[in-house]
């Protein structure tokens, strides 16, 4: 039963050392890391762009509500 028991440990440990062979490595994961903050940045940016600009839109129809420019 322990030879059983071993050789079942050993295809497991096979089974786990074959999987980590594709599994991605540290760099990758920093990679991926460094292109999901880029595209955080990006996405933060355009956000502000366009909290922007509803605001000049805001004001514009503000004036011409006010001077009634309709």
């Amino acid at each position: 039963e322990l030879a059983g028991r071993v050789e079942r440990i050993d295809k497991d440990v096979s089974e786990l050392k074959a999987g980590a062979k594709s599994a991605p490595s540290h760099t990758d994961l920093g990679n991926v890391y460094e292109s999901i903050s880029e595209l955080a940045a990006t996405v933060n940016q355009l956000v502000g762009e366009n909290r922007g600009q509803s605001d000049t839109l805001r004001l514009i129809l503000s004036q011409i509500t006010q001077k009634g420019m309709s």
